[in-house]
């Protein structure tokens, strides 16, 4: 058999990569996942690639299982205005994070006042200003500006340690509650 496919979105297919013989795993979207090569033990290779197809589609299906069996339960006890227990809190937000890191999404902190959009948004202007400044990249920016602020804070009498302590108290309470996963 030449071509193998299962019912889920991941498959595998026998190939060549020009020189070995192999059986190439494709993602949902077409793209090359990995190769099994092989020279002598075709039935061998051809069920390593079986079981990577199975166990990544089976990797969809829990997390597609987990996130509707928190929409059909917790969430909906949410939505309804019931408070969760705190072993349902921790649950919930464990199930988001595995969630979220099967999809390559992040998760962001709890909003309680619905202000932390804002905040993010008036420090992007802080990065901002310091990036047209000085000319720092993307990547160096927040660190650059961090550190620059603990040499402003040296010549203008501020304890930084102490602002900083400040910040992330303000932080915390800023972010009390529920976690939600984003795109």
């Amino acid at each position: 058999m030449t071509t193998q496919q299962t019912k889920q979105e991941y498959t595998y297919r026998r190939s060549t990569d020009g020189c070995d013989e192999t059986f190439d795993v494709r993602r949902p979207d077409g793209e090359l996942l990995t190769s099994v090569h092989f020279w002598d033990d075709l039935e061998y290779a051809e069920e390593k690639a079986k079981l990577i197809v199975h166990r990544m589609n089976c990797h969809e299906r829990l997390v597609e299982a987990l996130n509707y069996l928190l929409e059909q339960t917790v969430d909906q006890d949410l939505k309804h205005g019931i408070t969760l227990s705190e072993g349902e809190e921790d649950a919930r937000t464990k199930a988001l994070a595995v969630i979220a890191e099967a999809a390559g999404s992040r998760i962001l902190p709890p909003d309680p006042e619905g202000m932390n959009d804002k905040r993010s948004a008036w420090a992007g202007a802080a990065i901002a200003a310091f990036q047209e400044t000085t000319g720092t990249d993307d990547e160096d920016a927040l660190s650059d500006l961090l550190g620059d602020l603990r040499h402003w804070a040296d010549r203008n009498n501020y304890d930084f340690e102490a602002a900083s302590l400040r910040a992330r108290c303000n932080y915390e309470a800023e972010t009390g509650g529920v976690a939600k996963v984003t795109e």
